[in-house]
């Protein structure tokens, strides 16, 4: 991670710029990204096969950016719950 100097957007300006980084080991697993307490804390496609839901899939913008709707897939937005 030593030639990270920016994240995001705008950088030219020294919006994104990296200051340091602290890294920390986690016990959890890769799905705690995405579900807590039972329930999608991102938006997720149906087709990428990390979880199920109780409810139908409907049409979501997963990946940035969000609102734009060729990138919409059907999915399950935040707060579905996850069987």
């Amino acid at each position: 991670m030593e030639n990270v100097r920016f994240l995001g957007k705008r950088r030219n300006i020294g919006l994104g710029e990296v200051a340091h980084f602290d890294i920390q080991s986690w016990a959890g697993k890769p799905i705690d990204t995405i579900v807590q307490n039972g329930c999608l804390i991102h938006a997720v496609p149906r087709d990428c096969g990390l979880v199920e839901s109780k409810s139908e899939p409907v049409l979501v913008g997963w990946t940035p950016p969000q609102w734009k709707p060729s990138l919409f897939r059907l999915g399950w937005p935040v707060g579905s719950e996850v069987l």
